[in-house]
Order: C-alpha cells, then structure tokens, then sequence
C-alpha cells in the first residue's frame, strides 16, 4: 500500500487554511449577504436557497458537521454522506443557473473527497496529524528492529501459507491488533498526545497492508466478502 495515497487529497492544504486562519465571512454570490461557511456550508438561507461554491474554510469534519476527533461512527457518516449527496445530485440543479450548476459538481466532489478521507481509519487519523500541524509523511517514524522483524515474519507466513483455514486465523489475529492500535488512536486523540498517535498512525499502516496482502490469497476475498 502507498502510504501517502492514504492521506487525503487537499489535506494538507485545508489543514493550513483552517488552523491559521480565521473563519471569514463570505458574501453570497446572489443575494450578498454575508455568511459564516461552517454554518452555511451549502446553501445561502435567502429565500432563493441558491446553492454556493466549495469554502476553503471548513474542514472535512465540518463536511459532517462532526468534532475533528478520531472516534466518529462510520454507520452515520455513510448516512450523512449519502444525504448530502442526495442533495447535491446534478438532476436537482437541471434548471438551475449554470453557476449553480458548476457548483453542485464542485460540492458533490468535495463531499466525495471528504467522505473518502474519514471512512478509513488509516486516512482519517492522517488527516487529524495534517489538522493538528503534526502531518506524518512516509519513513519519518523510525520503527524498533523488534517490531519490524515481527512484520517480516509475518508477511512471510502470509506468502508461503496456501491453508485457507489457516489465513483466516492469521487473518483474525491481525485485525484484533488494528483494532487495538484504532482503540489507541482514538485515545491518543483525544488525550492530544500527537507524538503517541504518529507512531501507532505508522504502526496501524504495516497491520493494514498485512490485511490487504491477506485478502489477496485464493480462497480469502470470497470469504471476507
């Protein structure tokens, strides 16, 4: 796995914007009204509820309307998700104007982009790092000979292991450890300990690469699914 193919497209650049800068307000491009984007980050609340561009001014956790934290529910971000996009659907804005309908493409991207980011625990604790101006880039994490030894036996196994039965244990094992470094996580999240979350962050990378070479073996894609 491409470790920085993980981290979330424009992360860092949001990051940048909503860490250092404060919430502006911004003018809606029909009516002029003036709006604070986190509130409004769709529709201006004139009577006409046109719909506005994509701000620089909210996070992807304010997408959702969800606290920048580690711990969120994924079953109600797919919810969130699918209602916004419900809303942003292009035949909505068939006999809008063609600003709006650019619009609707922009925001249904963005949407997309976010969701993406926070679904996966490995993407999303990337972009809390990004958020907390702490970002982790590839190979800044020096691993213990110890825990990389364990990774290379591992992945050894994996490759000459052809037991079906025997990959679902291995398999089991493996997600017992990410779902521990992803109880971790959300700890070290919350408690602010960032040094904490970067290692367990790259730490948490080898045990879902391992899942995924694991799902790559005959026989395991179909059971999983």
């Amino acid at each position: 796995m491409n470790f920085s193919g993980l981290l979330c497209r424009y992360g860092r650049f949001l990051a940048t914007w909503t860490t250092s800068r404060p919430v502006r307000l911004y003018s809606c491009w029909k009516c002029n009204r003036a709006l604070d984007r986190k509130q409004s980050m769709l529709f201006c609340p004139c009577d006409k509820k046109v719909l506005l561009p994509v701000s620089t001014h909210v996070n992807y956790f304010d997408v959702f309307d969800e606290k920048a934290r580690y711990d969120i529910s994924e079953k109600a971000l797919t919810t969130k998700f699918r209602r916004l996009q419900s809303q942003l659907h292009p035949d909505k804005f068939s006999m809008k104007s063609e600003s709006e309908k650019v619009h609707s493409l922009e925001q249904s991207s963005f949407v997309n982009q976010a969701y993406r980011c926070l679904l996966h625990p490995l993407s999303r604790a990337a972009y809390l790092l990004e958020l907390s101006g702490s970002p982790l880039h590839e190979g800044e994490v020096e691993m213990s000979q110890a825990f990389l030894f364990s990774i290379m036996e591992i992945n050894e196994q994996i490759e000459n292991e052809r037991n079906v039965e025997t990959l679902k244990l291995l398999f089991n094992e493996n997600r017992r450890k990410i779902d521990a470094l992803r109880a971790k996580l959300a700890s070290s999240f919350a408690a602010n300990k960032i040094a904490e979350a970067r290692l367990t962050v790259a730490e948490l990378k080898y045990y879902i690469n391992i899942e995924e070479k694991l799902l790559l073996k005959p026989g395991m894609e179909s059971w999983y699914s």
